[in-house]
């Protein structure tokens, strides 16, 4: 792995699914064709027992999802379905996101570990153009304050705003609310 975290460490169960293939595809429109510096804040949490990670459909409908980034598609079908490889590390050790830098260490539920976690970040990813943050549910709700349970979950406005002011612009994958109809589908 590229970060040097092992992978049992780490909660990869979500990797490749459908919102890993929007994210990875709209990282690639924005950053290869400009050659933009860009960084990758993967925001890893560690693995739990839920069954989550299971949004796998868009796979099986190639002629609907392939066009879209048909290199990408394919190298995701390659990884999930024939070698059954669902590490994040995969994306890293790849080229699809082009010369791209990682802050792939896992990010605890512990309030102290959160300003060393971010100021490595900011370290690691100094010089880039664009930094993308991808915490497991958003940005941070009222309902959950940092250093308590799932806080690991969701990235703060401070952790954004301070060591990132002096100019990457910063892109911050949110999902979609789950309900009235709303969010992810197996698409």
């Amino acid at each position: 792995m590229a970060s040097g975290q092992a992978a049992i460490n780490v909660k990869d169960q979500y990797f490749g699914d459908v919102n890993d293939f929007r994210k990875y595809g709209l990282l690639r429109h924005l950053v290869l064709p400009g050659g933009l510096r860009h960084g990758v804040c993967w925001m890893l949490t560690p693995p739990d027992d839920k069954p989550d990670g299971k949004f796998l459909g868009y796979l099986g409908k190639p002629k609907k999802h392939s066009p879209r980034d048909p290199e990408l598609f394919e190298w995701l079908k390659q990884a999930v379905e024939v070698e059954g490889d669902r590490r994040t590390a995969r994306i890293e050790e790849s080229t699809l996101l082009g010369s791209a830098s990682f802050h792939a260490r896992s990010l605890t539920g512990n309030r102290s570990d959160r300003p060393r976690y971010f100021s490595e970040c900011a370290t690691r990813l100094a010089g880039c153009d664009l930094i993308f943050f991808d915490p497991d549910n958003g940005l941070e709700v009222r309902s959950v304050s940092v250093g308590s349970k799932d806080s690991c979950k969701y990235l703060y406005w401070d952790e954004v705003c301070s060591p990132f002011a002096a100019g990457p612009s910063v892109l911050i994958y949110q999902h979609s609310p789950m309900r009235n109809g709303l969010g992810t589908s197996a698409a």
